[in-house]
C-alpha cells in the first residue's frame, strides 16, 4: 500500500486524527475537558513554573506539556496547557506555539488553557523552549515538548499528497499581496486536487477554556468537477451559552466565488475583515461548507492554512488559532484575532 508522505511545517497546528480526544486513549491526547488538566509530574509530562514582571509585581505561571504516541505509524499526540497561579490577572498573554492569546487571564485552574493536536512525524518530540509573552515586553522560555519539521509515513494511501508550496511559485502579485497584507509567514502547505480524487487528512483540533470547549473538524474532497469544503465548529460548556465567538476565516470563506486571482483574494480578506465585527451570540455549533468549480482553484490546489477564533466569555477575549482547509493560501496570524 503506497504511504502517504505530509509535509509539516515547524510545528504550527498539526494533523488532527478523528480519534485524538477518547477518553480512552493517553492523556497528552485529552483536554482539561477530559480530565481536569494535566499534574505537575507523571509519565511524559512537562511542567514549569516561570514568573512574568510587571512595575513591581511579580505574576507567576505553570505551564504543562505531554506527549504520547497515537498507536498509529508516526503519528503523536501534543498537549500544552497554562495556568495563572498567581493572584491577580495577567494582561495581554499571548503563546504563538500553542496558538493562544488572551487579553486578560484571571488566576485559578478553572482559567486554565489547554491545547491538545496530534502530528505526523517521523522524529519523536524532544523537550524545547516555547516563548510566552505578556504585558508589553514580559516573556518567559519554559520548555515544553515540540517537534522539528519533518516527512511522516503515515497509512492509508487513501489520503492526497499534502505539499509545501514556497511563497515564490505563486504568481508574483499574488505573492506580493499577500506579503502586504502580512497573510504569507511562510510556504503554504498544499493538495493539488486536479491530478487526485483522494480526500485530505481530516483535521481536528480540541481547546478547553475557562468552562467552554471549542472543537474544529475540517475535510476537503473532490466531487466531480468541483471541491467540497467542509469545517464544523462546536462550543459547549457551562459558559458557552453566554459567550459570543467570531469565525471570520469561515465565514468570508460562504462568500467567496473563486480563488485564482488577486481580486477574489482581495474581496476575501475584505470580508474577513467585515466579519470580524461581528461576534455570534447564542452559538453551540456551525456546519461551514463552501462548493467550489477545479477551475475557480488557484492552480488546482486546496491549502491547509491557519485563522483566528475569538471566543468572549466571563470578560475575556479568548483567540485560538486554528487550522482548517481553503482554497485561499493566507495565514492568519494571532495578530489578525478580531479583539
Amino acid at each position: 500500500m503506497k504511504r502517504l508522505a505530509v509535509f509539516l511545517g515547524l510545528l504550527g497546528f498539526g494533523m488532527f486524527a478523528p480519534t485524538a480526544s477518547f477518553a480512552s486513549g493517553p492523556a497528552a491526547c485529552l483536554t482539561k475537558n477530559d480530565d481536569g488538566g494535566l499534574p505537575e509530574s507523571g509519565g511524559e509530562i512537562l511542567s514549569e513554573k516561570s514568573e512574568f514582571y510587571n512595575s513591581t509585581e511579580t505574576y507567576p505561571v505553570l505551564s504543562f506539556s505531554d506527549m504520547a504516541p497515537t498507536g498509529n505509524n508516526a503519528e503523536f499526540c501534543l498537549r500544552y496547557e497554562v495556568e495563572n497561579v498567581g493572584s491577580h490577572d495577567i494582561q495581554n498573554v499571548y503563546w504563538q506555539l500553542a496558538g493562544i492569546r488572551m487579553d486578560r487571564f484571571p488566576p485559578g485552574s478553572a482559567n486554565r488553557q489547554s491545547r491538545t493536536r496530534t502530528v505526523l512525524s517521523i522524529n519523536k518530540p524532544e523537550p524545547r523552549s516555547t516563548e510566552l509573552n505578556a504585558f508589553t515586553n514580559e516573556k518567559i522560555t519554559p520548555k515544553v515538548w515540540m517537534t522539528e519539521a519533518t516527512v511522516a509515513q503515515a497509512e492509508p494511501s487513501a489520503y492526497a499528497l499534502l505539499t509545501t508550496m514556497p511563497l515564490d511559485r505563486l504568481e508574483p502579485s499574488l505573492a506580493a499581496f499577500l506579503q502586504q497584507q502580512g497573510l504569507a509567514s511562510g510556504p503554504a502547505s498544499a493538495v493539488n486536487v486536479s491530478a487526485s480524487n483522494s480526500n485530505v487528512y481530516p483535521i481536528r483540533e480540541e481547546i478547553s477554556g475557562a468552562g467552554f470547549n471549542l472543537t474544529v473538524s475540517s475535510v476537503a474532497r473532490r466531487e466531480g468537477d468541483n471541491v467540497r469544503f467542509e469545517t464544523a465548529v462546536a462550543l459547549s460548556g457551562d459558559a458557552a451559552p453566554s459567550a459570543s465567538i467570531s469565525i471570520p476565516a469561515l465565514e468570508a470563506l460562504a462568500d467567496a466565488k473563486a480563488a485564482n486571482s488577486v481580486d477574489y483574494y482581495a474581496s476575501f480578506v475584505s470580508s474577513f475583515r467585515e466579519k470580524s465585527k461581528e461576534p455570534i451570540g447564542d452559538f453551540s455549533s456551525r456546519d461551514f461548507t463552501r462548493e467550489m468549480p477545479l477551475g475557480g482553484l488557484y492552480d488546482g490546489s486546496i491549502f491547509l492554512v491557519n485563522h483566528p477564533i475569538m471566543v468572549r466569555s466571563n470578560d475575556v477575549t479568548y483567540c485560538y488559532r486554528v487550522k482548517s482547509y481553503s482554497p485561499f493560501a493566507v495565514d492568519f496570524g494571532l495578530n489578525s484575532c478580531p479583539m
